[in-house]
């Protein structure tokens, strides 16, 4: 391609920061639906690690290593995904008020769980949610929420996972999470409204109006059935 060919012109700090900023842009298309960018993505994470561009200050951002595995499970992966996990743990720059082994759990919890080994996804799930991560970081507690209603769901729990959803919709509406991600939320819980209920989920554009994470697991989990 024309970026490999020309790599070697870019230098230094230029040069990181023009891959991140793709690698940024692949995770955007993502998040609208083009899962052909989870392979340039995945290009583009190992030719920083390969050229030592990878850790900054001799640590990986805990949104950078989490987006990393979403997009190798997106890419049928899981083994990529695994080996950077472990590969990459002791690096995790997670400040002074969090536990990086908490964020590991919350990541394992995701890779078990597209695995299809639902015991263990559960068993890192809680681990996680007895954490400080889970009581203070609200991103991180809505997609540990939403990953244990899933499997909820899963193991037949309905009326679990409707008491999940009420607890899930009173977070979407806390004012520190950005307007702009709330309608994802919200249409994934419609969705899993509708499943509990045995109604038919409406499906269309189904791929945009969901969050990555969230339309894998109805792809793998659901629309299957």
């Amino acid at each position: 391609t024309y970026l490999t060919q020309n790599q070697t012109k870019l230098k230094g700090n230029v040069a990181r920061e023009f891959y991140v900023h793709l690698m940024n842009f692949c995770i955007r298309q993502l998040n609208q639906g083009s899962v052909e960018f989870a392979e340039k993505y995945l290009s583009f994470f190992e030719l920083l690690e390969g050229k030592g561009w990878l850790l900054e200050d001799d640590t990986l951002g805990v949104s950078r290593l989490q987006n990393s595995i979403l997009v190798a499970i997106i890419a049928d992966r899981l083994d990529w995904a695994k080996e950077k996990l472990d590969q990459y743990k002791s690096k995790l720059a997670v400040g002074k008020k969090f536990d990086r082994q908490a964020f590991i759990n919350l990541n394992m919890a995701t890779i078990e769980l597209h695995s299809g080994k639902l015991e263990r996804a559960y068993t890192y799930t809680k681990r996680f949610m007895d954490s400080n991560g889970y009581r203070r970081d609200l991103y991180h507690k809505l997609s540990c929420d939403k990953l244990l209603l899933k499997l909820f769901y899963l193991d037949g729990e309905h009326e679990w996972a409707k008491n999940k959803i009420r607890n899930i919709k009173t977070h979407i509406s806390d004012k520190k999470l950005p307007e702009s991600r709330r309608p994802k939320h919200r249409h994934f819980l419609r969705l899993m409204e509708q499943l509990i209920n045995n109604k038919k989920p409406d499906e269309t554009d189904l791929q945009k109006r969901l969050l990555i994470p969230d339309y894998l697991w109805y792809q793998k989990f659901i629309k299957t059935e």
